[in-house]
């Protein structure tokens, strides 16, 4: 089997996100795409990247995860959360309500645009227009093809995103906001 570049991308939210979390946003995503990046870099599995970085989103309190979560009526946090090895396919979820279905939905709708021959910023674009036409809705996607080929889209007015990829951290939350820095 080929020895395949690890590659990290980080989906922060897809919103309004307010100014006064903005500088949050864009270091919780940048800090989960390092640290799944550095396990994966010395050797550590996917599933333990996966799980690190979403530790990282579920403790800051600006994400809508974990301690940053939308309460039910009853003032308690429910949400969803799964986690997947792709090697074993073994999987494990937790479930609670909410609008999941249609952010799955629109997961596996890219994923078969990737299959289709599509490339991935196309299918993320598609996907989002798709989403826009049959439910009004607005939102954000990341994904990264088979070959390791990030990409992103967002038709909110922002979105948290991170992409950790050849020793190179790229992340950023406004509309064509796209910045670098190398990873030591």
């Amino acid at each position: 089997m080929n020895k395949v570049e690890p590659v990290v991308v980080i989906h922060g939210g897809a919103w309004a996100i307010p100014e006064n979390i903005s500088n949050a946003s864009r270091n919780g995503v940048k800090l989960a795409a390092k640290k799944a990046y550095e396990i994966l870099k010395n050797g550590g599995s996917a599933l333990d990247a996966v799980e690190e970085a979403v530790v990282i989103l579920e403790d800051e309190a600006v994400f809508d995860a974990g301690k940053g979560s939308c309460l039910n009526a009853a003032g308690l946090i429910e949400m969803d959360a799964s986690i997947m090895d792709g090697t074993s396919l073994k999987a494990g979820w937790s479930t609670g309500h909410g609008e999941s279905i249609i952010k799955i939905c629109l997961a596996k709708h890219i994923i078969c645009l990737m299959e289709s021959g599509m490339k991935a910023q196309e299918a993320v674009e598609q996907s989002l227009q798709l989403m826009n036409s049959r439910i009004k809705g607005a939102g954000g996607a990341i994904c990264i093809s088979a070959s390791g080929e990030p990409a992103f889209q967002f038709t909110t007015g922002r979105m948290a995103w991170a992409i950790a990829k050849a020793d190179v951290l790229s992340w950023g939350l406004d509309p064509k906001e796209y910045n670098t820095e190398k990873m030591a």
